[in-house]
């Protein structure tokens, strides 16, 4: 039964290390080597990283705090951008990646399994496999979601944007790693209702702040090009003139 969880895995963390990339290729923009030495250094780094932390280690649900620095490193090292910039595409991947996928699967888990939605193999507590799919499944749409929604961005995130993304980040992080420490490192099932909840606003948030500010930004970008289109047209009519005048003096 284990080999079921170990494929399960490692589909789930391919698809999850495949969203950190196409993340940041988004919000990085300033690639440091190649787009195929990049590539692998984020895909393969993020592979390596989960993988062995989640199979070889005891950290359990501890290791997401591990994994969320480890990841901004990965980013850095392959990006120019500034850190915040690294560490908004982090944030934004683990929140349609991991965040909200898992915690819609955990919730129905509960609702359909109850306190038996956790089994004990070989001495190891996990989830039921179900669970599991159901959590794939959801990754996959939430990336989709997410990626859809923010591959027309093209405002340049500053500081001010990542202080608000963050700061929503951190409550929906800080909701998912409860319930993660209860499930693995407790073996504890809890109500996830607000928990879920404390998940989907922030979520919701970020893509309205995220839409809301490439639209304001997009209106400024087609009042100033207007603007230009107006001050050259002008200098168009006034050289016109100047023309027609010189045309003039000359005829006489």
């Amino acid at each position: 039964m284990m080999w079921v969880y170990q494929c399960l895995d490692i589909i789930s963390t391919l698809i999850e290390a495949i969203s950190l990339y196409f993340f940041s290729i988004l919000f990085c923009k300033t690639p440091r080597f190649s787009t195929f030495i990049n590539k692998w250094i984020i895909i393969g780094g993020n592979f390596a990283l989960i993988f062995s932390l989640t199979w070889f280690s005891e950290l359990g649900g501890y290791k997401s705090p591990l994994l969320f620095v480890l990841f901004i490193v990965l980013l850095k090292i392959s990006y120019k951008t500034p850190l915040y910039q690294c560490i908004i595409s982090n944030e934004i991947s683990l929140m349609a990646g991991t965040i909200l996928s898992e915690n819609i699967a955990i919730f129905f888990g509960n609702f359909i399994y109850g306190e038996n939605m956790l089994v004990v193999i070989d001495g190891t507590s996990f989830m039921r496999w179900e669970i599991y799919v159901i959590a794939l499944l959801l990754r996959i749409f939430t990336i989709f979601i997410f990626y859809i929604v923010c591959k027309g961005f093209i405002h340049q995130l500053d500081l001010k944007d990542f202080f608000v993304i963050t700061f929503v980040f951190i409550m929906s992080f800080v909701s998912f790693m409860y319930i993660t420490v209860e499930h693995l490192n407790l073996q504890n099932v809890v109500d996830t209702t607000i928990y879920l909840v404390t998940t989907i606003l922030p979520v919701v948030f970020i893509l309205i702040f995220m839409y809301v500010k490439n639209t304001v930004y997009l209106r400024e970008q087609e009042q100033k090009d207007r603007i230009r289109i107006a001050q050259l047209n002008q200098q168009f009519s006034y050289y016109q003139e100047k023309f027609k005048d010189e045309e003039k003096k000359l005829r006489v």
